[in-house]
């Protein structure tokens, strides 16, 4: 790895699973943007040598797009992914940052509507020939679940998937995506990257990395070992004596009551 990552980020949950033997063959970057994912892949060294896929429904990133596949391994299409093929409304930023499919998000000021192609990750990882194991990345401001749900022959060949998901007012949430996940064979290997409201420290969104159920290492590992694991026991030890010793001094400066 090229260098250390901060441990609560999607990335260094992608470090444990590389570290852990969880092999990929492609990564398809769904809502891939301007398509800065592959470039911080690199970066940090995290599975080399696969094949990036961007797909996107803004046609202004697609110069971009063809950009990397004249220098990397790399296709791409310019579709909005959900749960069907043929054509979606989205609601497009002034800024084409928060760029999103009619009804995954409310209603804002200042967006266009604009109705381009629709494609289901399934007929088009089909038609593409995107070879598993994959890592599929979703950024799609609250159409994550539909994505999935077009996309379940794909899961069967998915050892990764990283999504950004709300904890309330999207179509998607990140209880009723974990649950259809796990409805799939999926389990939840970590949440990071907490999001919360500038107005108030309310968190309102994460990343969640998921992984197959017959891929979970996690219980054959031990929580601590050696002179760790001593340390720790001594730790816990030592915060319960003084727990006892805060609690007995507070009630001794209490009345018992009659």
């Amino acid at each position: 790895m090229a260098q250390e990552v901060p441990r609560n980020t999607y990335l260094a949950s992608l470090v444990l699973l590389q570290k852990h033997g969880i092999s990929v063959d492609s990564v398809i970057d769904v809502g891939a943007a301007e398509g800065i994912l592959c470039l911080t892949r690199q970066h940090y060294g995290l599975f080399p040598n696969t094949k990036q896929v961007f797909l996107d429904c803004m046609e202004e990133n697609e110069v971009l797009y063809r950009r990397f596949v004249e220098r990397i391994d790399a296709d791409y299409a310019v579709a909005a992914i959900s749960d069907h093929d043929g054509e979606i409304d989205i609601h497009v930023d002034p800024n084409a940052y928060n760029t999103h499919v009619d009804g995954a998000q409310g209603e804002q000021e200042g967006y266009v509507t604009r109705r381009v192609p629709c494609r289901m990750l399934d007929s088009l990882r089909e038609e593409r020939n995107w070879q598993g194991p994959l890592y599929v990345h979703l950024d799609l401001q609250g159409n994550e679940l539909k994505a999935m749900q077009g996309a379940t022959e794909t899961l069967k060949v998915t050892n990764v998937v990283v999504a950004e998901l709300q904890l309330f007012s999207a179509d998607t949430t990140f209880a009723a995506f974990t649950s259809y996940m796990e409805s799939q064979g999926f389990t939840l290997f970590d949440v990071t990257d907490p999001g919360h409201y500038m107005t108030s420290p309310i968190l309102y969104q994460v990343y969640a990395t998921y992984i197959p159920r017959r891929l979970d290492f996690r219980g054959s590992l031990e929580w601590a070992e050696g002179d760790t694991l001593a340390r720790a026991l001594d730790s816990l030890k030592a915060r319960r004596e003084k727990n006892i010793g805060l609690i007995n001094a507070a009630l001794d400066d209490m009345p018992v009551r009659i």
